[in-house]
């Protein structure tokens, strides 16, 4: 397993594969085998493979799944309820885990790019003429970047938009300062 997440780690998705493959014949039953391969497979595009190593994981140890993994299934089962739900990310589709959506309901998917202040303001224009956005960032980035817009264009009018920051506080620690936020809580009371 250690050299599936080595592998995975420089993008060489075959031999992580089959590192992976060779760790559940190894420990069957350990769940964390069935997470690592489902995100080798939902970064290779196998939406449905990848879904259903998380709906092992989930079986097995229903705490493991990292907090990103259940909103982008809780998103995804949402759509399916709600065809009015759309889903803006700003370029972090695979850490904010919409590529599930993406994958199910593209028609209702928009990757902004990075351009969390535009991602806001289309939210506030879909939520305007009807429709349920769900907005997605680092938290880092959907506060602090955006707190204008957010204040401005949600806010004052009361819209109907849901926003989903990830990886608040220092939980990007790898990623360095520019991702950490200890004022995304008090910015958003």
């Amino acid at each position: 397993a250690f050299l599936g997440q080595l592998y995975h780690a420089y993008s060489l998705h075959e031999p992580a594969r089959i590192a992976y493959h060779n760790a559940t014949i190894l420990a069957p039953r350990d769940y964390r085998w069935f997470y690592l391969k489902g995100r080798v497979c939902q970064e290779q595009g196998r939406l449905e493979e990848a879904l259903e190593h998380f709906a092992t994981v989930r079986t097995l140890n229903p705490d493991y799944l990292a907090c990103t993994v259940h909103q982008g299934l809780a998103l995804l089962e949402l759509g399916r309820q709600r065809p009015e739900i759309a889903v803006l990310d700003a370029d972090l589709y695979k850490s904010t885990r919409t590529v599930l959506f993406r994958e199910e309901f593209p028609e209702r998917f928009i990757d902004v790019g990075i351009s969390e202040a535009d991602m806001i303001s289309m939210a506030a224009g879909m939520a305007a003429s009807g429709l349920i956005a769900y907005a997605n960032s680092f938290a880092m980035f959907i506060t602090t970047i955006c707190y204008l817009p957010l204040r401005i264009q949600i806010a004052y009018p009361r819209l109907n938009v849901k926003l989903v920051g990830s990886s608040a506080g220092l939980t990007q620690g790898p990623d360095g300062a520019s991702h950490q936020s200890l004022e995304d809580i008090a910015l958003m009371r």
